[in-house]
């Protein structure tokens, strides 16, 4: 293999007892590989019950569209991936292909839950960076807690925006290059040889991958106290464990595969053994993941009630939408479209032009405590006329409560006006 950039091929000869459906008729004479197939589809069964019953009450009890959307989102990831993971232990010869559906998603579930807490800060922007602007400079989470950051900065607030989004970027293109590579015979999932396209897909997946959580978690610690009521630890565990769990145990089948340790059969190739001995895995953990979700992500949380709104404080609608609503709601991914168009805008406008234009920041405003007094020279002198807004700002923008026109009035405003502040 370490002379040939191609796989080895995914078929053996055919097992007479490969018959999976003989397993449910004579469970206990069967072949383990059928066995196996039985308790995975029982466990993706449960996983799919659980999990549909509780996206359910969240549908009827369509309150508060700004966060359910997210937890909805957050649910069906457990059935989608106990769905994909048992058709990949039937049709394990296109487990590559199928694998596509599961890494588009995670990136969504990772975005969902970022969105989740941002909205449990405020409702849009300018209450989100108002429940920001009062903390002190925080020290980053391990390895890097010998530097400090600013939580009021909109190096922060966009920063961490841009860390987690490009996970959204980075997880699909490399599933649609894998797919590529795996139908011309040089993707290899069992292989950890740079000469593959699975090594370096890999690689790049583990490096994304960290950096959106390491960002997730930053924020975590940064509004943990301000969220606490509404148990975003219990949250935060519950998707970190089951999106680190299945990458980093899918890592570690492979890294086996590749040094033989899961050695193929008469009928059985090491990718085809890999391959189910991860679904199997999956099947199983996504069962357990739907009964924790029904505490986690319960939907007695959201309930029209005055009690809920002084207690959660926030105004929920008086009368729930209808189920087609708001399933239509969360399945329309125009917010996860434009945020990803506003990462790649933001991202470009900090590496072209640098933190002074990524985004259109108000005259008075700090940019990570590094903005000194203007000299009267400066003071004396005309204001520089602004450039035209980008889409990216536009978006957010017409998200505010208050209407802001980018022209030249903006700068005869109020230096000390709230307006200007939570921009």
């Amino acid at each position: 293999m370490a002379s040939s950039s191609l796989c080895d091929d995914n078929s053996a000869a055919w097992d007479p007892d490969r018959k999976l459906t003989d397993g449910i008729s004579d469970f206990n004479d069967a072949p383990r590989h059928v066995q196996a197939w039985v308790i995975a589809g029982c466990f993706a069964i449960v996983a799919c019950l659980f999990s549909f019953t509780t996206i359910f009450g969240h549908l009827r009890r369509w309150v508060r569209p700004v966060e359910q959307v997210h937890v909805v989102r957050i649910l069906l990831f457990v059935p989608i991936y106990a769905i994909i993971s048992w058709c990949s232990f039937y049709w394990y010869r296109y487990a590559t292909y199928y694998s596509i559906i599961e890494t588009v998603y995670e990136s969504i579930v990772i975005y969902s839950f970022f969105a989740l807490v941002m909205a449990f800060l405020g409702e849009d922007m300018s209450a989100q960076k108002l429940a920001l602007i009062s903390k002190p400079p925080m020290k980053f989470p391990f390895p890097f807690n010998c530097f400090y950051y600013k939580p009021k900065s909109n190096a922060f607030f966009f920063g961490v925006k841009v860390a987690v989004l490009q996970y959204t970027f980075v997880r699909p293109t490399l599933a649609v290059v894998s797919i590529i590579a795996q139908a011309k015979g040089n993707y290899c999932s069992e292989s950890m040889l740079p000469s593959h396209v699975h090594f370096w897909a890999m690689v790049l997946n583990t490096i994304s991958v960290t950096i959106s959580m390491y960002s997730l978690f930053t924020l975590y610690l940064t509004v943990k106290e301000d969220v606490k009521h509404r148990h975003v630890t219990a949250k935060f565990l519950s998707v970190k464990a089951v999106i680190f769990l299945t990458f980093w145990q899918l890592m570690v089948i492979s890294v086996l595969a590749h040094f033989n340790v899961i050695q193929a059969t008469d009928y059985w190739t090491v990718q085809n053994i890999s391959g189910g001995l991860a679904a199997f895995l999956v099947c199983i953990e996504m069962g357990i993941a739907s009964v924790v979700h029904i505490f986690i992500f319960s939907a007695r949380d959201y309930r029209p009630t005055a009690q809920v709104v002084e207690q959660g404080g926030y105004v929920t609608t008086k009368k729930p939408a209808g189920v087609c609503t708001a399933l239509a709601q969360t399945l329309n991914p125009s917010d996860i479209i434009r945020e990803m168009w506003f990462g790649l805008t933001y991202f470009y406008r900090r590496v072209a032009y640098g933190r002074q234009h990524a985004m259109p920041v108000a005259p008075d405003e700090e940019d990570d405590g590094k903005h000194q007094a203007p000299n009267s020279a400066a003071a004396a002198a005309p204001a520089r006329q602004q450039p035209p807004p980008k889409m990216a700002d536009i978006h957010y923008q017409q998200q505010q409560p208050i209407p802001m026109v980018p022209t030249a009035h903006h700068h005869e405003r109020e230096a000390g006006s709230s307006r200007e502040i939570l921009r």
